[in-house]
């Protein structure tokens, strides 16, 4: 799964964050998550970034969740079945 990575992140209610958004600070979660990654500004669309390494390069990405998991080793096996190396917890 090229452009495939595995990430706990964060999920907010909007771009404003717990910081400055009651309704992100009510639903403020992590999951782990696997993760498609886009260059930037491929499609107009406008998505959250992450950093990460894609073919030796490290930049920042655009990304769209595809799936969660509910705990680690379900997240690790897939992985493993998949070839997905990238892999931060």
């Amino acid at each position: 799964m090229r452009n495939h990575i595995i990430r706990k992140i964060q999920f907010t209610h909007c771009k404003k964050g717990p910081a400055n958004c009651e309704m992100c600070r009510k639903n403020n979660r992590e999951d782990i998550c696997l993760l498609k990654l886009y260059p930037p500004n491929t499609d107009n669309v406008q998505r959250r970034m992450i950093q990460a390494t894609v073919d030796g390069e490290e930049k920042w990405w655009e990304y769209e969740v595809v799936r969660s998991f509910t705990d680690e080793r379900e997240a690790r096996y897939f992985a493993q079945q998949h070839g997905i190396t990238d892999i931060r917890l």
